[in-house]
């Protein structure tokens, strides 16, 4: 492998361009472990463009959806930074850490602190060391501290005139990836709000970083990180996908079953036998198949509002998946006549039951997710044209918090085992957040060309946004009242009493 080469402090040679894409065959080539600053040396290929470049620490793994900036030198392109839109990291060479204007004016405000800290520092010391401070002429001591305050402002200003090439390569990384104004960006104050957002949304120390690496949130870079979701989008979408996870949901769910379940226990004392019916026209039989799946969606949310997700999985202790398999078997006998649609029933109830089944399918579409029986199939959610229509249907809060940034670095690539229940998003494109279920294989990710999908499902790697720990208590968030208004209005299947 060529070295690439090093960066000097004059702007570069070829313009720059950005290159998007799924890091492929990434090689860590090799380290500057004895150098002034450790290196590392890395190769990829992203969409068939073979890119090299080094940076303090690299962080990005193979099929991770990245953004790099680079300069074309003809077989391979030299890769001047890098963008993680998953994670919202941005890697730099050393040195490059404000546009030129922003440099400037730290290199003004620095040049006169720096002399002034040195006045006072060698007052200080003269105070304590010479006995007879304070009794020189006020002519020699001016001359003195204006000795010393301009030999330092000199030093100063030949130390920050080193990084006004830097700050100039950094102005065009900036402008190649679209930030508006580049020449102000300051990358190290933008990192220092980026960490106080994140503490504020988790409450907690926000995990350190390494040199030369900055988090970034979107409102910062202001520019658009994808050819189509949107920050508001990601914001509805993680709220969607904590509804639809909630407690509430699947209550309300539970709820209407048991009102289901006392129709047809007053078809089988009222009327349990009806001429012309099928199955030798008898509903008594079929009773005990209800009574269960009403026991097992009790047994699945008692242990769900302590905490316990393991109901959602496909074992020995995946009551709701128990429960959800009872009782859709009657809407598909009821509304769809059977699996063949050869199946009638009649009966003095059946109309009553068949409009709380009506309820019940719209219900269990706002409800989450369960292991899916077949291990190989792709995530539920993905990004594409029905979800503005989808927004339209929820009753979405005029303020939606803004979705938490990444409180560590759990990523898990697909077909390996997902560590905790919770909120994860694929590094890739307008990757479509997905809710997780732990001590499951990592799903793949269906596709979309932002209209629907393609058909292809992808191999990817997800980060965990957000952990569920939600009911650990056995208390229910008071934001769950407002995730079905109507339900909460009539104190129906909302857990609230």
């Amino acid at each position: 492998m060529t070295r690439p080469q090093k960066n000097s402090m004059k702007n570069f040679e070829r313009p720059l361009k950005r290159v998007d894409g799924v890091v492929e065959n990434l090689r860590i080539e090799y380290a500057s472990a004895g150098a002034e600053i450790r290196m590392d040396f890395f190769a990829c290929s992203v969409d068939g463009v073979e890119l090299r470049g080094a940076f303090h620490k690299v962080e990005f793994h193979d099929g991770d959806y990245m953004e790099f900036i680079v300069e074309p030198e003809g077989e391979f392109s030299t890769v001047h930074a890098a963008r993680n839109p998953g994670t919202r990291m941005l890697w730099m060479p050393p040195h490059q850490v404000r546009g030129h204007a922003a440099q400037k004016l730290c290199d003004i405000r620095w040049s006169f602190l720096y002399p002034a800290t040195a006045v006072v520092l060698v007052g200080i010391s003269e105070f304590f060391v010479d006995p007879d401070f304070g009794t020189h002429a006020f002519s020699a001591e001016l001359l003195f501290y204006s000795l010393v305050f301009f030999v330092t402002l000199a030093i100063t200003v030949m130390i920050r005139l080193r990084f006004k090439g830097f700050a100039r390569q950094t102005t065009e990384v900036l402008r190649a990836f679209g930030y508006e104004h580049p020449e102000m960006v300051d990358l190290w104050q933008l990192h220092k709000q980026a960490q106080k957002a994140l503490a504020a949304s988790t409450n907690t120390l926000p995990p350190l970083v390494t040199p030369w690496s900055y988090r970034y949130s979107d409102q910062q870079s202001k520019t658009t990180l994808s050819t189509g979701m949107t920050d508001d989008d990601r914001r509805k979408i993680f709220w969607y996908l904590k509804r639809k996870t909630s407690y509430t949901a699947w209550s309300r769910e539970a709820e209407i079953f048991d009102r289901f379940a006392d129709v047809f226990a007053k078809q089988v004392r009222e009327q349990p036998i009806v001429a012309g019916s099928m199955f030798e026209a008898n509903w008594t039989p079929f009773l005990s198949m209800v009574v269960k799946a009403q026991a097992s969606y009790e047994q699945a949310l008692d242990r769900l509002r302590q905490g316990d997700r393991t109901v959602f999985l496909q074992n020995s202790r995946g009551a709701m998946v128990d429960a959800t398999i009872l009782s859709e078997h009657w809407y598909v006998e009821l509304i769809n006549n059977g699996p063949r649609g050869d199946h009638t029933y009649s009966g003095k109830y059946v109309p009553a039951m068949e409009d709380l089944m009506r309820e019940f399918v719209l219900a269990v579409a706002d409800r989450g997710y369960l292991q899916p029986r077949m291990a190989d199939t792709p995530a539920p959610e993905a990004w594409d044209s029905f979800w503005p229509a989808l927004y339209a249907q929820l009753p979405l809060p005029a303020q939606l918090d803004d979705v938490p940034l990444p409180a560590g670095e759990t990523v898990v690539r697909s077909g390996t085992e997902v560590p905790v229940f919770g909120i994860y998003e694929p590094h890739i494109q307008d990757g479509c957040m997905n809710y997780l279920l732990g001590g499951t294989p990592a799903p793949t990710l269906w596709e979309t060309d932002g209209a629907g999908s393609t058909g292809n499902a992808l191999s990817v790697n997800w980060r965990l946004i957000w952990e569920d720990r939600r009911y650990r208590d056995g208390t229910i968030p008071a934001e769950e009242r407002l995730y079905f208004p109507l339900a909460a209005q009539a104190g129906i299947g909302c857990g609230f009493k």
